[in-house]
């Protein structure tokens, strides 16, 4: 009787549709080769992470002149944010001035800013019909 039930368990374990998707985030603005790009993806629960803690989900890629892209994989449906920077010098940072303003180029999803984006301002909802962004760094 127990393995009976343990084997219905894992059919149903194994049936059950999972709403997740790869979303392809295209950075256009690449300036040069130099160094990396550093691609963040924030999910609702990291919010108060945006854009300058690192989230769980980061990919990195090396730069290319013009553009990178970036797949992230078995994202399930919900609401992120994305930030996105060119790291020139490879410091695993976004350089910024002495007055907080960033020295190398950025940009996320949502509405640009001169002032640091918010989350509310950048948040997208992701579902499985949608699978890619485009993001312009400057």
């Amino acid at each position: 009787m127990y393995i009976k039930s343990y084997m219905i368990f894992l059919l149903f374990l194994f049936s059950i549709e999972v709403n997740s998707a790869d979303l392809k985030v295209t950075v256009n603005g690449v300036g040069s080769s130099d160094g990396i790009v550093v691609v963040a993806l924030f999910s609702e629960e990291e919010s108060d992470l945006f854009p300058e803690e690192e989230p769980e989900r980061v990919m990195i890629t090396d730069a290319e002149n013009g553009s990178v892209t970036v797949i992230f994989t078995s994202i399930p449906a919900g609401e992120y944010a994305i930030a996105a920077f060119h790291d020139k010098n490879n410091n695993g940072e976004l350089d910024k001035s002495g007055i907080g303003l960033p020295e190398e180029p950025y940009g996320n999803t949502g509405i640009r800013s001169a002032r640091k984006p918010l989350y509310e301002n950048s948040k997208f909802e992701f579902s499985e019909d949608e699978k890619q962004l485009t993001i312009e760094i400057e």
